[in-house]
């Protein structure tokens, strides 16, 4: 008898290597699935928080417009109601120079398209002195009043510059830097890889 040292593998052998290294195979692809769906689910819920905090960051954008459109509004009408009430006040009490100033305003007015339509005739031309004295006299009775107009247009100016400079001083250029700063960050955030 010979004995040898070595003796060839049988099928049952090899079938069992063969079953031996489809199972670690199988193994290693579960594994390997395992692994991807939990980087897959790692990926959504990144995403998921991205989209929230998008979501969260337009709604705040837009409260913030709304909220200072409604209160440059709110200002505007208070500055004219003020300024509406202060003419009413003035008219009541001083009618007589108002009423005046009315009239004469309305002569200049008429008188300067007259002009300016055809020239003046000789009579005009000696009239225009006369009038101009006139006309400097109730321009000068009339100062107060058209002090106090010039003080309520001021006012109305001053209220519509400061809503103005409320407009351009709201800032969506601050708020889109924000908003891509926030983007940015969490694009950091999802660099797993």
């Amino acid at each position: 008898m010979s004995t040898d040292l070595y003796t060839e593998p049988t099928m049952n052998q090899l079938s069992e290597a063969a079953s031996e290294s489809a199972r670690r195979a199988a193994d290693t692809a579960r594994e390997t699935a395992n692994r991807a769906n939990a980087i897959a689910k790692n990926v959504t819920g990144a995403v998921e928080e991205v989209a929230g905090d998008v979501t969260d960051a337009t709604h705040d954008v837009a409260r913030s417009a709304t909220d200072t459109v409604k209160e440059m509004y709110h200002s505007a009408t208070l500055k004219t109601g003020d300024t509406l009430a202060t003419s009413k006040e003035y008219v009541r009490r001083n009618p007589v120079p108002v009423v005046l100033g009315a009239v004469v305003f309305g002569v200049a007015i008429g008188y300067a398209l007259m002009v300016a339509r055809r020239k003046p005739t000789f009579g005009e031309r000696y009239a225009d002195e006369p009038l101009l004295a006139v006309r400097e006299a109730i321009l000068g009775a009339l100062s107060p009043v058209t002090q106090r107009v010039q003080k309520g247009y001021d006012s109305a100016l001053d209220g519509a510059g400061k809503v103005m400079d409320r407009v351009h001083n709201f800032g969506p250029v601050h708020t889109v830097d924000s908003f891509s700063d926030r983007i940015g960050r969490i694009g950091n955030n999802l660099k797993f890889w």
